[in-house]
């Protein structure tokens, strides 16, 4: 998966120097779909501007940040994310992470346990109620 990214991000490059960089290209990595060829550029690039643990730690509002488990574990371009997600979470009260089991990038096939999740930490956060969202 490696030369595959690299190749990717370098016909990115490619087509931003040619002045093509709104052109849809083909991704596969990380995950097959179609994106900008600067979306690309912008999110995977050595600028990285997309990098949003940068930013977490500046977070003052309640958020909670929801990944799947499979994408956090299977996922190359998540690799490392679950052990720097605790590391920049931990003692930050605003923000809580949390992982669907068996979701991955898309929560294909799990999107109402990710419903649940989201509806339990709103009932937490703002109600003070504990997991019983219903």
């Amino acid at each position: 998966s490696g030369s595959l990214f690299k190749e990717t991000l370098l016909a990115a490059e490619q087509r931003c120097a040619a002045g093509k960089g709104q052109e849809l290209m083909r991704i596969q990595f990380p995950f097959p779909t179609l994106m900008a060829a600067q979306a690309y550029v912008d999110k995977y690039g050595p600028d990285n501007r997309f990098d949003w643990l940068g930013f977490v730690s500046r977070i003052n509002l309640p958020s909670l940040v929801l990944f799947g488990e499979l994408e956090l574990s299977e996922n190359p371009a998540f690799e490392g994310l679950r052990e720097e997600l605790q590391r920049r979470l931990a003692g930050h009260s605003a923000v809580s992470w949390e992982e669907v089991p068996r979701a991955d990038h898309f929560y294909s096939a799990t999107v109402l346990a990710a419903c649940d999740r989201l509806v339990s930490w709103i009932h937490r956060t703002f109600h003070g109620e504990g997991d019983s969202a219903r």
